[in-house]
């Protein structure tokens, strides 16, 4: 793994090349803020859901994830996809 890359939640996507710079790609769990060269210069990790909340739109390489509140009458520990009402 390059230098450059490592410790900023991007991995090496191909080395330094005497044609190429290094470029670096996102690793699992980050998503890019800041794309150039075909690569990411900067990654954040994903948010993490709270309970109480639902995982309204999953994270990708290039975007957050979105969260949403459930509503009244059900729950989430934070990773469902959608709300579970309550047991009546």
């Amino acid at each position: 793994m390059s230098l450059l890359c490592s410790g900023l939640g991007l991995q090496t996507l191909h080395g330094c090349t005497n044609q190429k710079d290094t470029v670096c790609w996102v690793l699992s769990g980050y998503y890019c803020i800041d794309q150039a060269d075909g690569g990411c210069k900067a990654a954040r990790p994903h948010t993490v859901c709270t309970p109480g909340q639902w995982v309204k739109q999953p994270g990708s390489d290039s975007t957050d994830t979105e969260c949403d509140d459930c509503p009244q009458n059900s729950y989430s520990d934070g990773l469902f996809t959608s709300c579970k009402p309550h047991t009546e």
